[in-house]
């Protein structure tokens, strides 16, 4: 909140400054478009600023667990017990997909529905564990506390976990 403050008490200090400014000097062309080129670079630094005050965090909750989706194999063949079963592919571009039962709305008798999805980001993690029975993918959330410099309006991180046995995440490189 003392962000926006300040950030709009340096667009009426600049504005004033400018305005001030101008009268003193002539009233040639020159002047008058350097001034407005400062006014305007300052009025825009000054609305950043306001709109950090507003949307920007600098503390936030603790991770909260939203969401567990339990991960399906990605072979749509029956595996064996020798088989390597693979959870999660990762491409060179650091595309995750992985696959999970959902329930549909017109079943038909022994039959399963699975989606496939793709996350991409710098907000994923890897846990590959020898003891993992159950392979999922956790969604944390946390949101930004208001404070007295910002008030931190929309801003929630997101953090996504994929915990599967070790060896099932296969990474596909390409070579160019």
């Amino acid at each position: 909140m003392l962000t926006i403050v300040l950030a709009l008490t340096w667009n009426v200090a600049v504005i004033l400054l400018v305005s001030l400014i101008s009268t003193k000097l002539s009233r040639k062309a020159t002047h008058t478009s350097i001034l407005v080129a400062v006014s305007v670079v300052a009025i825009i630094i000054g609305l950043h600023i306001c709109s950090y005050g507003i949307f920007g965090a600098t503390e936030y909750t603790e991770w909260e667990n939203v969401e567990e989706i339990e991960l399906e194999s990605l072979s749509n063949s029956t595996q064996s017990a020798e088989t390597e079963i693979i959870y999660v592919s990762v491409n060179s571009d650091n595309v995750y997909s992985y696959r999970y039962q959902v329930d549909y709305d017109f079943p038909t008798i022994n039959s399963k529905e699975y989606k496939m999805e793709t996350l991409s980001g710098s907000n994923i993690t890897e846990f590959e564990d020898k003891e993992c029975k159950n392979p999922v993918l956790k969604v944390y959330r946390r949101k930004g506390i208001p404070t007295i410099w910002n008030m931190a309006v929309g801003n929630t991180e997101i953090e996504y976990v994929f915990y599967v046995p070790e060896g099932s995440i296969k990474r596909e490189i390409e070579l160019g």
